[in-house]
């Protein structure tokens, strides 16, 4: 058998344990099974888990060793730009980071070094793609453990989460998603004091349910009632109902039966064909969505809004469809109240005016015109 066969033979072994091993790994127990999966390749390897507002890596093994600063580090340096980065050890030795993903959510990273016993290079080009793939498969590996491992959220959240926060991150999707034809990216902040804000999306082959919420109050309620309008809404899209009018009007349902006295969310739902760019979205009592084309803040999407779910006034005018059509590269920004009025303040003090901080957009990434004949975008 010639080198590159073995060495294919050998990563087929590595991935095929690595496979295995996860259906009963538990969340701390991640290394020590990647120890013994990662021993024919050659090298060690360390998991080191990202906390949720991004500044720092912390290694998974138990126990755990010293953290890695996002800014500033090699390892960080991976992380950010999502590429292998080359770094030296104490004693000289070549370590190498890999970026862990879990689809495009970034979830970590991976230090490599070659074991004692073996005597293959880390430099090879080949040898990099092998990593790329297994950083791949441990990133669907330790994001599943993270739901059931209070060791793992631990590293995510640093255990200062309040009640309302806990609440609301159990519900949230991944922070970032992307498919060829569109990119979602939430950001949520100050991370553990998060209470009626949140976010949602679905996405599908030809479109995309998005939906930011901001509950009033900053309280636990807030969160309760944010958390009910939110989950109205997954209830009634995943029973098949599209309309936007009628999403909202179960949310309204929902959050007309609790005891906890008169509550309402401020919210935008809308929805994003992907062939062909057509935008279409209800504004429920919520700041307009931000469109931004080549870089720059083109308009307020400032349909007429209709109430904040939980509000209902029937002689009043019928909440209406706001349309827009998108072309390649657009971004919509949207913000809750908070955010915008945070955003105000800091713009205020530096003497300039802003249009608000990133609580969750979604962008085209076609790079021709849309094309509603072809059925896609191209």
């Amino acid at each position: 058998m010639d080198t590159g066969a073995l060495a294919d033979s050998t990563w087929e072994r590595v991935l095929t344990a690595v496979i295995e091993g996860s259906h009963l790994a538990t969340g701390d127990g991640i290394c020590e099974m990647l120890d013994e999966a990662t021993a024919p390749a050659g090298i060690a390897v360390d998991v080191l888990l990202a906390d949720l507002p991004q500044q720092t890596l912390t290694p998974i093994r138990l126990p755990p060793g010293p953290a890695v600063t996002v800014e500033g580090s090699f390892g960080g340096r991976a992380y950010q730009l999502g590429e292998i980065v080359p770094d030296i050890d104490a004693d000289g030795s070549p370590v190498w980071w890999v970026p862990m993903l879990d689809g495009t959510e970034r979830v970590g990273v991976m230090r490599v070094v070659r074991r004692a016993d073996a005597d293959n290079p880390l430099d090879d080009p080949v040898l990099f793609q092998r990593l790329w793939t297994l950083a791949g498969l441990l990133g669907h590996v330790v994001m599943s453990k993270v739901v059931y491992s209070d060791h793992l959220r631990r590293l995510r959240t640093r255990g200062t989460l309040s009640a309302p926060s806990e609440l609301m991150w159990q519900l949230l999707p991944p922070r970032t998603f992307a498919t060829k034809q569109v990119v979602v990216t939430a950001l949520l902040e100050p991370f553990d004091r998060v209470a009626g804000d949140a976010y949602d999306y679905s996405v599908d082959s030809g479109a995309v349910e998005l939906s930011v919420f901001d509950g009033v109050g900053h309280d636990l309620d807030a969160g309760v009632a944010t958390g009910l309008a939110l989950t109205a809404l997954r209830n009634a899209r995943r029973g098949g109902e599209q309309d936007l009018i009628a999403l909202a009007a179960r949310a309204d349902a929902f959050l007309a039966v609790r005891d906890a006295g008169p509550r309402f969310v401020s919210a935008v739902l809308a929805r994003l064909d992907t062939r062909t760019g057509l935008l279409s979205y209800l504004l429920a009592g919520h700041p307009p969505p931000l469109l931004i084309r080549h870089g720059r803040m083109v308009k307020e999407l400032a349909h007429p809004p209709r109430l904040p779910l939980g509000l209902t006034d029937p002689a009043g005018p019928k909440p209406s469809i706001g349309q827009e059509q998108l072309q390649p590269g657009d971004r919509i920004r949207w913000s809750t109240a908070t955010a915008v009025r945070r955003a105000t303040r800091c713009a205020a003090a530096r003497g300039r005016r802003h249009p608000g901080p990133r609580t969750h957009r979604a962008r085209a990434r076609s790079r021709r015109p849309w094309r509603a004949a072809r059925g896609r975008a191209r």
